[in-house]
C-alpha cells in the first residue's frame, strides 16, 4: 500500500510537470485541455451528470486531457514494467500480479510491450471505466466463458483458473502464437479460435449461435470488437432470447451512440443493464478536436432477468 501511495504521488508530480511544460509551450494538447475544461464548465451538450462533469473539469486543472481523465491514471504515468524475453519461444512476456506469464506478439519491441502492458494495467484499474469485474459478476468452476476480441488475452488470463472452459476468439492472426504461449498451462480447457465473430457464418466469420450449436453454451460473454458489438449480439440472438447466456460484458465506447444502442438491444432480450463508473473521451480529430466533446461510457454489464 505504501509503495502504491508513493507511486501515485510520483505520477501526480510528473503529470503536473508535463502539464506545465506543455502550458509554457502552448502545445496542441494543452490548448485542447483548456477547450475541454471550458466545454465542461459551460455545461451545454453534456451527456453526463453535472457532478461528473465538474469532477473531470477539476482533474483537468493540472492534468492534460486523455482517454481517462481521473486521478487513478497517476498510478500508471511513466511506470516501468519488467518485460522479459523467453529465449525458447523468442517472445517478450511479463509476469502479471497473479504470477502468470502474459506473452506479446512477435515483432513487438520491448518498449512496445511495456507500453502495451501499462495500458492494460491502467484500463483494468478498479476505478477505470474499462474495468471488467463488475459487482454481481459471478464465476465458478462450472462457468463457460467466451472472450470475443481477445488481443493479448489479459481478461481471460485473470479468470482462467476459476472457470470450466474458456473460448478465446481473436481475428488478428498475429496474436494467436502469443495466446498459445500464454494459455499453454491451461490448454486442456482453453480453446483459441482465429475467426471474426459476427452476424453471419462464412469461411472467415462465425455466428455464436452456429459455433456453439453442438458445444456448451457460454454463461458469460465478454465483447471488445472495435465497434462490431451489435453484429456479435445479432449473431447470438437465439441464445440471448432463451436466456442461456446469463451475463455479458460489452464495450460501449467504440462508436458514438453505442451505450444507448447496445443497452436498448439487450433490454429487448430481457437483460438488466449496469454501466461502469466514469467516462472515456475519444478525440477522432486528435488534439485539434472542437466541441462538443464525446464522453462515452466504457462498459456495460448485462444480466438476464430470471
Amino acid at each position: 500500500m505504501a509503495c502504491q501511495c508513493l507511486r501515485k504521488i510520483k505520477g501526480k508530480w510528473l503529470s503536473f510537470c508535463k502539464y506545465n511544460k506543455q502550458r509554457i509551450m502552448r502545445s496542441p494538447r494543452y490548448l485542447l485541455t483548456q477547450r475541454v475544461r471550458l466545454f465542461l464548465e459551460q455545461g451545454r451538450d453534456l451527456n453526463m451528470p453535472v457532478g461528473e462533469a465538474e469532477r473531470i473539469r477539476k482533474f483537468l486543472r493540472w492534468n492534460l486531457v486523455g482517454v481517462f481523465n481521473d486521478p487513478f491514471v497517476h498510478l500508471y504515468n511513466f511506470r516501468g514494467y519488467n518485460v522479459l524475453r523467453d529465449r525458447e519461444k523468442d517472445l517478450w512476456f511479463v509476469y502479471t500480479p497473479e504470477g502468470k506469464k502474459l506473452y506479446f506478439k512477435r515483432g513487438m519491441s520491448r518498449k512496445e510491450a511495456v507500453r502495451t502492458y501499462r495500458s492494460l494495467e491502467e484500463e483494468q484499474d478498479l476505478h477505470s471505466p474499462h474495468y471488467y469485474f463488475f459487482d454481481g459478476l459471478t464465476l465458478s468452476e462450472n462457468s463457460v466463458v467466451a472472450d470475443i476480441g481477445v488481443a493479448e488475452g489479459n481478461f481471460g488470463l485473470k479468470i482462467v483458473d476459476r472457470v470450466k472452459e474458456l473460448y478465446l476468439f481473436e481475428c488478428d492472426a498475429g496474436w494467436i502464437e502469443a495466446l498459445e504461449a500464454t494459455f499453454e498451462p491451461w490448454k486442456d480447457k482453453v480453446h483459441i479460435v482465429n475467426r471474426f465473430v459476427s452476424d453471419t457464418t462464412s469461411s472467415d466469420t462465425v455466428r455464436l449461435d452456429d459455433f456453439f450449436r453442438d458445444k456448451s453454451v457460454p454463461h458469460i460473454l465478454k465483447l471488445d470488437v472495435e465497434g462490431a458489438e451489435v453484429a456479435v449480439l445479432e449473431g447470438a440472438a437465439a441464445f440471448l432470447k432463451e436466456g442461456r447466456i446469463s451475463d455479458l460484458l460489452v464495450c460501449t465506447y467504440h462508436k458514438k451512440g453505442d451505450p444507448e444502442r447496445l443497452s436498448a438491444k439487450l433490454e429487448c432480450f430481457n437483460y438488466t443493464i449496469a454501466f461502469s463508473q466514469g467516462y472515456m473521451l475519444f478525440l477522432t480529430e486528435g488534439y485539434q478536436a472542437q466541441p462538443p466533446y464525446d464522453f462515452r461510457k466504457g462498459l456495460l454489464h448485462a444480466t438476464y432477468k430470471l
